[in-house]
């Protein structure tokens, strides 16, 4: 053989070659892509569950917006209805403070003009029993004590009569 090249040498060598390869494929490649193939099928699985879960959470947080914006409207609404009631109730307290003063002052002024009346009644003894001592006075010395007690009986009645 021109180049000492002998087939039988080259058909051996391919065919160690074609051996090598399909033992290579069958220990290396075949397992190496049923590992890679299963592990893309698991990522590919736990990206879809993950995705799932994050629109489940999405969609839990939406609701919750939600629940949390009603509640916290729930809660305006009667802190509004509570501070109605509070200026409500105020107002009725202020208005019965109010009458309870009127008649507290509608009480005292009744009790200062009775007061008064009682005073002047006092007053209008005590001027008479006054006058009575000036007038008898002034008769004794005058007139004389038989007479001047007629005179101021007789004017005591008179003005008695009178002021009744």
């Amino acid at each position: 053989m021109p180049l000492n090249i002998d087939i039988q040498q080259i058909l051996l060598h391919m065919f160690n070659f074609i051996i090598l390869a399909v033992g290579l494929y069958l220990l290396l490649y075949k397992p190496v892509k049923n590992f890679m193939d299963h592990r893309t099928a698991e990522i590919e699985n736990k990206q879809k569950e993950t995705d799932r879960l994050m629109q489940e959470a999405v969609d839990k947080e939406k609701a919750y917006a939600e629940l949390l914006k009603k509640a916290e409207e729930e809660t305006r609404r009667k802190m509004e209805a509570c501070e109605e009631q509070i200026h409500q109730m105020a107002e009725l307290s202020r208005e019965a403070a109010h009458r309870e003063a009127e008649g507290i002052l509608f009480d005292a002024k009744e009790k200062a003009q009775e007061a008064e009346k009682r005073t002047v009644e006092e007053l209008k003894g005590t001027i008479a029993d006054i006058a009575l001592m000036i007038a008898s006075g002034i008769l004794e010395r005058e007139i004389g004590s038989k007479e001047n007690e007629k005179i101021i009986r007789k004017s005591l009645e008179e003005w008695s009569d009178q002021n009744d």
